[in-house]
């Protein structure tokens, strides 16, 4: 089982939704889920205890999340957790919805944490908890915040997200600095090398020739083995099943690149998503399709 992904809305009103109320709401809108209330310890026999967490399972009964909700006034770490988002905000982009959302975290009290499992992160769990979380936010005018990810405003747009394309620029600048210094160190060792070589010339010709002799032999073999249990195949083929090329590896190679091309154009059509920048005292939205739009977003530009 991998590590498990966190997903949060930050409330920012006192409104304490629980377990009757999460329940009826998934039982109200379909969205294929049990709940199931799990209770501290030492309530464990009171028949009226509330429950502390709710496990969250779908109709093949795998755990898809556990959901918890901790208010600022009794929890022993939400004042913490809320201090470390507050620094890591300063390095999520666009900077000009950076003071809304610390200001929307220093007045939040309370916060539903999801806990998802491997189960939740399948395509169709996942939409259930998205629209349960989605839910809780419009209830509580909460935000929402995925893992190391993005955050939300009250309407469910993104208006922060982390750079991963700066990091992997860093990264492919680090392994140019690399290469130069490798460069470098090879012209000095060919320099170095420069008057050995032109001593022993005749010698490392000879020795050169024999040996990519030597390969090129086995290469041939190995080729020539191999196309001629191509032709055996193939002779067989012709004798025995007329019907083969018809579903040949080929057709099936073209089958299965058109299911990843397709899977693919899937996955790009579900990284699109709605942006918002704030301007003065409203947000104006932005539609996000492509890496350009996403890098004019990170700039702060609609």
């Amino acid at each position: 089982m991998s590590s498990p992904f966190y997903y949060r809305v930050f409330t920012s009103i006192e409104r304490n939704i629980w377990a009757d109320e999460v329940e009826r709401f998934i039982e109200e809108s379909g969205l294929g889920l049990s709940v199931i209330g799990i209770v501290d310890e030492d309530d464990a026999e009171k028949l009226d205890a509330v429950p502390v967490e709710l496990l969250l399972c779908d109709e093949d009964e795998s755990e898809v999340a556990t959901l918890v909700y901790d208010r600022l006034e009794a929890s022993d770490v939400l004042a913490e957790e809320i201090s470390e988002f507050q620094e890591v905000i300063q390095e999520m982009f666009p900077e000009c919805n950076r003071s809304w959302v610390a200001d929307k975290l220093a007045h939040s009290i309370g916060c539903y944490c999801f806990t998802v499992f491997d189960a939740g992160l399948l395509n169709e769990n996942w939409d259930r908890l998205a629209t349960l979380a989605e839910w809780l936010r419009d209830e509580t005018n909460g935000i929402e915040q995925s893992d190391g990810g993005q955050i939300t405003n009250e309407q469910g747009a993104v208006v922060l997200v982390t750079p991963f394309e700066d990091e992997v620029e860093e990264d492919d600048s680090a392994d140019e600095e690399s290469d130069e210094e490798f460069d470098d160190d090879d012209d000095e060792f060919e320099e170095g090398d420069d008057e050995e070589t032109a001593e022993s010339d005749d010698w490392g010709a000879d020795s050169v020739d024999d040996g990519s002799d030597d390969f090129d032999d086995e290469e041939e073999d190995c080729f020539s083995d191999e196309f001629d249990l191509e032709s055996d195949s193939s002779e067989e083929y012709d004798e025995d099943d007329s019907s083969f090329e018809d579903e040949s590896g080929d057709d099936d190679d073209s089958e299965e690149e058109e299911i990843d091309d397709s899977e693919l154009e899937d996955e790009e059509e579900s990284e699109d998503f709605v942006a918002a920048v704030r301007i003065g005292d409203r947000w104006v939205e932005k539609q996000v399709d492509s890496d350009e739009s996403l890098e004019e977003f990170m700039r702060g530009e609609v």
